[in-house]
């Protein structure tokens, strides 16, 4: 689901994320078999509220960060809840480490805090 957006808006230059773990299945997400355009070439920012550092959203980052040419920047909102494994200092090390097609791209983490409005 997310790959197909992905193709379709060839000039993408703002994409937010929220709680993607409860749209869709991200421990199957395949990357697309060809890089999205808007990754090469359009993709400056990245929002993603609700980042659960599981496997599969650490699949979903690290391909969007790797892909993204010109990413400026990358705002991470991690959950704190505790069944949450990761937490914060796991979640740095882990984005730190991972490649980045823009070496401008800079990351910010940040705990995400859910209102009433946002359960």
């Amino acid at each position: 689901m997310l790959a197909d957006l992905l193709l379709c808006f060839i000039k993408l230059v703002v994409l937010k994320l929220e709680n993607v773990y409860l749209l869709t299945p991200l421990c199957r997400w395949e990357p697309p078999s060809l890089v999205p355009e808007c990754l090469l070439s359009s993709l400056e920012a990245l929002e993603w509220k609700g980042y659960t550092g599981r496997y599969g959203d650490k699949d979903v980052v690290s391909y969007l960060l790797n892909h993204a040419l010109r990413l400026k920047t990358a705002k991470i909102f991690y959950e704190s809840y505790p069944y949450v494994v990761e937490g914060k200092q796991q979640i740095e090390e882990d984005l730190a480490s991972m490649p980045r097609g823009s070496k401008s791209c800079e990351i910010l983490l940040n705990e995400f805090i859910r209102s009433k409005a946002n359960c």
